[in-house]
């Protein structure tokens, strides 16, 4: 297991550090991987997928002992900078297919996230209420908590909450099955 301490990957600050056509100069972009054009050490050699799996579930490149997230560098190879924020559409951090990466601002960015461990609805934004007995429905925008009503049947609050994500989350909405 990687050494929380001395593992860092860099993300916003990167733009200053790597140029992108050394990143096409040093990778070959196939099918959401990158892979090495060269080979630099005994651990990075030419034709080998040049990331690695980090605990928290993101793919990671090394380049000069420095570690950058791969999804990262294949939106930059493709596009041609590098944005503050990078969504991944199916909420998987290792599919890293350009189909699969987006521009987002951090607000979008946290619309479009997994459902909480702790959540016990199974929907985002709906929790049992234990004073009112119903289920309540909340959902943030614009970095504010909307409150939309509290009702009785879970069906309901599910499909309330999911509209009001399309509305105000847009393409970014991450609505409940």
């Amino acid at each position: 297991m990687v050494n929380p301490i001395r593992f860092h990957i860099t993300t916003i600050k990167m733009k200053n550090i790597i140029s992108i056509p050394l990143l096409n100069e040093l990778f070959e972009y196939k099918d959401g991987v990158l892979y090495r054009k060269t080979t630099t050490s005994s651990h990075a050699i030419k034709g080998k997928i040049a990331s690695r799996l980090h605990p928290n579930g993101y793919k990671y490149v090394s380049i000069n002992n420095i570690n950058y997230l791969e999804h990262r560098l294949i939106f930059a190879m493709h596009h041609n900078y590098f944005p503050e924020n990078i969504d991944h559409i199916d909420l998987n951090k290792s599919n890293n297919l350009i189909e699969n990466l987006r521009k987002a601002t951090h607000q979008e960015n946290c619309y479009n996230r997994p459902l909480r461990q702790d959540n016990t609805s199974g929907i985002a934004g709906v929790t049992w209420s234990k004073e009112y007995k119903k289920w309540t429905v909340r959902i943030a925008v614009n970095g504010k908590r909307l409150f939309l009503g509290r009702f009785v049947d879970i069906s309901v609050a599910k499909l309330i909450a999911n509209n009001a994500k399309i509305k105000y989350h847009k393409e970014f909405a991450n609505v409940s099955e």
